[in-house]
Parts: structure tokens; sequence; C-alpha cells
């Protein structure tokens, strides 16, 4: 369930603590002091890793280097991370967030009132560009998009509003395919009902499967069913793209701004009220962290696709989301009501 207001803290899954050396640079209040990472992605999800690998480099560039705590609050989606940075996190610099894409597109599409504002965020950067791609087991006997025409196929998804579930969603209102989406699962349990056989699938970024499983890759355990667009990952280039697939020209504007999101994968804000001179500190010590060849090497060995954006990029394509055409909103507003009807009434 999505509140709104001001929530109350979060129950958190995981706790991890990064602490940087000696003091250096100016000091902007942050020396002996703990810096809360909130990670809107579950434990294990391909956004948890790459909170885990960039929080240890993030410290050695901040003045005063603190201990930055990372901390799991996946709820709605990672819209309970949203709002808590937005209506309850300190300002002086010791609350930072990262999120997935749903809390990006819930303002415009879900029909329900949230307690925040993208464009008030003081965003500094993001670590990386996606695109997403709906696997499923290779013990499934889901073949391509083709059988997704004829039969349904199960997939297991976050929040209401996210990539996992919406795509689907939406390709099976543009393209005829019968996906069933089953929501509920944080990033990392997701994975699992794939492995457990609950579900046959997910949909999800590239670089979130190769991070969290690149076994599934090597040993060829996931079969791809279509990517949203194009992209160049030996795996994956060959599959079925939606975009291309999809023949509507407004309902391939509708994919464009639900996937626009994609391009700024991992994008990390401080709250809105933050001083000037703290967010000029964090988007620096971003900039130099996100480009550091240990973290580039980390990445590398946990099969993290760095790809880094910079503050005025992730800005760009927030302003982007709220100037989209009310038409191509509406195509995917109407299949998120559509989802929320649908749960609505098997509750009842």
């Amino acid at each position: 369930m999505i509140q709104t207001g001001r929530i109350p803290a979060a129950v958190f899954v995981a706790v991890t603590v990064f602490a940087g050396a000696s003091p250096a640079g100016a000091d902007v209040g942050l020396q002996g002091k703990t810096v809360t990472l909130l990670v809107g992605n579950g434990l294990g999800g391909g956004g948890d890793t790459y909170a885990r690998t960039f929080a240890p480099h993030l410290t050695r560039y901040l003045p005063g280097k603190p201990a930055i705590v990372v901390k799991n609050m996946s709820g709605g989606g990672g819209i309970q991370a949203v709002q808590y940075l937005y209506n309850v996190a300190l300002p002086d610099g010791t609350f930072l967030g990262t999120n997935p894409g749903g809390p990006f597109r819930e303002p415009f599409i879900s029909g329900r009132k949230v307690s925040y504002d993208l464009r008030q965020f003081h965003w500094i950067g993001s670590l990386g560009s996606e695109v997403t791609a709906c696997v499923v087991m290779a013990t499934s006997r889901a073949t391509g998009l083709d059988y997704a025409k004829s039969s349904q196929v199960t997939l297991s998804a976050t929040g209401p509003t996210s990539n996992a579930n919406i795509i689907p969603l939406l390709v099976n209102q543009f393209v005829g395919t019968k996906f069933k989406t089953i929501a509920g699962y944080d990033g990392g349990t997701s994975l699992l009902a794939m492995e457990r056989g609950e579900v046959e699938g997910r949909c999800l970024s590239i670089g979130a499967v190769r991070a969290a499983r690149p076994e599934w890759i090597d040993k060829k355990m996931i079969r791809v069913l279509f990517t949203t667009k194009k992209n160049e990952d030996p795996f994956f280039k060959d599959a079925p793209t939606a975009i291309d697939v999809i023949t509507d020209p407004a309902d391939k504007a509708a994919l464009l701004f639900f996937s626009s999101p994609d391009d700024m994968q991992y994008p990390y804000a401080l709250p809105p009220k933050a001083s000037a001179d703290m967010v000029r500190v964090y988007r620096t010590a971003f900039g130099q962290a996100a480009k550091d060849p240990a973290f580039l090497a980390d990445g590398k060995r946990r099969h993290l696709d760095i790809d880094p954006g910079s503050a005025e990029h992730v800005t760009k394509i927030v302003a982007g989301l709220y100037a989209t055409s009310p038409d191509a909103i509406e195509r995917v507003a109407r299949v998120t009501k559509q989802f929320a009807k649908k749960k609505k009434k098997q509750a009842e």
C-alpha cells in the first residue's frame, strides 16, 4: 500500500556501514557523522548491489569522510524511500537516496496522490543507463513473444508502477501478449521466485541481471523474450525489441515515456531543503567517485555496467517527464488503472 503525507520510519531489511579514512577537504559538517543511504530496492536486487558497491567509494570523496549506512526501504516499489527522503529525512547531508524507476512514474500514472515532487529533489547523478529485458528461466515453455500471444506467462514484479509490472502489461495492451504479473516482491525475492519456480520470469534491467545473477547468463539459465529497445549486450542484443514490435506511433510514445527513467538508472538525490553548499559538495564527490578506478574495478568484478550520468542529465530527464504529452501518459495510466482495478477486485 502506498502511503501519503509524512511516513513513519520503515522497517529496514538490511544495514551495511562503510567508513572512510581520515578527514580531508573542506568540511561542510559531515566529519564524524553518519550518512544514511536509503535504497528503494530490495536486498539482493540490482539497485541494492550498485549501492553497496558504490558507498565505500563515495565516502572517500565526501569532506570529512563520514560513515555511510546503507538501508533498504523497498515498500511500494521504492516509493516509500522517496517519500521518506522528501518528507522526513534531515536536509543536513546525513541522508541520501537512490531508487528504481517506479517512483518517477507514480505522480503521472497511478491516479493516487504522492507526497513528493521529483523536481524539488537535488539530483546529484546516476550510475547507469539501462534497457529493460523480459526473461524467463530456461525451464519455461515460453520461447518468445509469439508464444506469449497464445499462452499465459507468469512474471514476478515489485511495485505497481515498476518496470517489472507495467512493461509486460503495456506489451499486453499494445501487442496482444498474455503476460500475467504478480506484484509485491522486492528486487531480491522476485529473482528467488523465478529460481523456485513460483513464476516463469521477470522484466528487469540488463544490468540488474548481470549484477544480481551473472550465473544466469554465464550458464544460459534464462531465455530472453524481448527487450524494450536495442542494446549492445552480447547476450541480449538479438532479442526482439518492444519498441519495434509496437506499430501504433502513439503507443510507441507511451512506451518511450514509461521507459525514459531507464536512461538514468540508479539515480542519487538529496532532500529538497539541502543547502546549496551541501549539494555542490555531493555532486562533486559523486562525479569523482563514479569515475574512480577502484570503483570501476569493483563494478567490473561484480558484473556492473557503470555508465555515470551527471546531475544535469538526471534533472533534464525528470523535467521531460513533466513535459510529456497527456495522451502518452493516459495510455500508460489506462493500463495501471486496469491493473489496480483487477487487484482490488481480487482482494474483495
